[in-house]
């Protein structure tokens, strides 16, 4: 390889095209690290710039028979590069929003269950019988205790507890049904 090192891109190109692997190696010994660098300022990550330095290889190699020896392959080098980087940001684009869009999506159907089961729930709590409504309400949206409810309704607490235990059995057998 150090025979190649003196040898010009336009040879290099050349023999690159007949598939001569030791003087694609010297090639990319040439232009390795400038690649590197240039990735690496755009990208600020030293495994991306590895990876896509491999990539403009690979594809320099792939294409080796479309090569044209009398054009720049240092340009041919360059404009893979670029045209990786453009990728790179139009797919991270994409994902962004994608992700941003489904976020939006789960955010409105869960917001539109939240709703949906609020609705559900007062139309349960809408279907008690009177006096379960009317306690059920004092306790769960009121906040008050059992011994505060049988005081204003001139129940005994007893009474409350048998009316929340029927309204609570009421509700959940049928949110049960709703689930099946």
């Amino acid at each position: 390889m150090k025979d190649l090192q003196h040898v010009s891109d336009h040879i290099l190109c050349q023999r690159i095209q007949a598939g001569d692997s030791p003087a694609f190696d010297a090639l990319y010994l040439r232009y390795y690290e400038k690649l590197y660098g240039y990735f690496w300022v755009r990208l600020r990550s030293v495994e991306l710039s590895r990876d896509f330095v491999q990539d403009v290889y690979m594809r320099l190699w792939t294409n080796r028979k479309n090569l044209n020896p009398d054009k720049s392959i240092r340009a041919y080098l360059y404009t893979t590069a670029k045209s990786i980087v453009i990728n790179h940001y139009e797919k991270k684009s994409v994902r962004e929003r994608a992700r941003t869009e489904l976020m939006v999506v789960q955010t409105t159907t869960e917001i539109s269950d939240i709703f949906d089961l609020e609705a559900h729930i007062a139309k349960l709590i809408r279907s008690l019988p009177e006096d379960c409504r009317h306690l059920f309400l004092l306790s769960r949206m009121e906040g008050l205790t059992y011994s505060e409810i049988a005081q204003r309704l001139s129940f005994s607490i007893k009474k409350v507890e048998r009316l929340m235990s029927k309204s609570l059995k009421i509700l959940r057998t049928e949110y049960e049904k709703l689930n099946t």
